[in-house]
């Protein structure tokens, strides 16, 4: 068994360390901003990954949250054409806090290298369509019947959580839990932490929990309000909005093609 020190700045557990024992990692690297890390941990599984988020959390009480990413050496280094800017960045000497061993072959990064955006134009197009069809069904229920919108809302900030990640950090995230994406979208622009206010006010502090769960089979009735229907629009339209300007940013850098979000609702 392998044991990690994961050192903790928010206050005000400064100084305090966290310690986590698993087995299966050959490095460990993290970067952090205010109130949470992020760590690249290479060879474990999601099992591990679960134990090592709670055990964080219960040390510190809930007060300190971490964002785990796991990849093998061998799945970074073959996907470098359009992720090297996201592992290069973080899998650097100073952010390494726990290796297996010295004899782990290095990452030969590319150089130089032109940071690509493969299918951006694909999940952007299906984050769209998914948002306009909660829009279509949202200005055709009748009053009292909202079955399916909380589905539709739910996938749609999903895809575009995972598309604002991969737009802003050339990192393209596995099926991550929603809170998981989130703090990588703040994480690529801490300016989205001013959105959480419409999160509070929509579910209060189970808005992620609620998007995972609707993001699942479920067999239930759906009861929203008005009010909350209408701040689950204003979150998708404001989300929609930051998503489109990064994308139009990136269609005028290249030659490819990401449509706006008029042509992206068009067949």
């Amino acid at each position: 068994m392998k044991q990690i020190i994961l050192p903790l700045d928010a206050s005000p557990w400064a100084g305090r360390e966290v310690r986590c024992s698993f087995s299966l990692i050959d490095a460990v690297f993290d970067f952090a901003q205010p109130e949470y890390y992020k760590n690249t941990l290479t060879e474990l599984v999601t099992e591990i990954l679960n134990q090592i988020q709670q055990s964080v959390s219960a040390k510190s009480e809930n007060k300190l949250t971490v964002v785990l990413l796991g990849h093998r050496r061998f799945w970074i280094q073959s996907n470098l054409f359009y992720q090297q800017a996201f592992f290069k960045k973080i899998m650097v000497p100073k952010n390494l806090k726990f290796q297996s061993t010295q004899n782990h072959p290095s990452i030969h990064w590319e150089n130089p290298h032109t940071p690509e955006y493969p299918d951006l134009e694909h999940y952007y197009r299906s984050s769209i369509r998914m948002a306009t069809q909660y829009f279509v069904l949202r200005d055709n229920s009748e009053k009292d019947i909202t079955d399916g919108l909380i589905d539709l809302f739910g996938k749609s900030i999903l895809r575009i959580f995972r598309t604002f990640v991969f737009s802003k950090l050339s990192y393209l995230p596995n099926y991550l839990p929603a809170f998981s994406l989130w703090k990588l979208c703040v994480f690529a622009e801490p300016e989205l932490e001013k959105v959480e206010f419409l999160f509070e006010k929509c579910s209060g502090e189970n808005f992620f929990r609620e998007l995972d769960n609707h993001n699942q089979f479920s067999h239930g009735i759906s009861l929203l309000s008005g009010e909350k229907l209408l701040i689950m629009d204003e979150i998708l339209r404001l989300l929609l909005k930051k998503l489109e300007v990064i994308c139009t940013k990136i269609k005028d850098m290249n030659t490819g093609q990401i449509l706006t979000g008029l042509e992206a609702g068009e067949d």
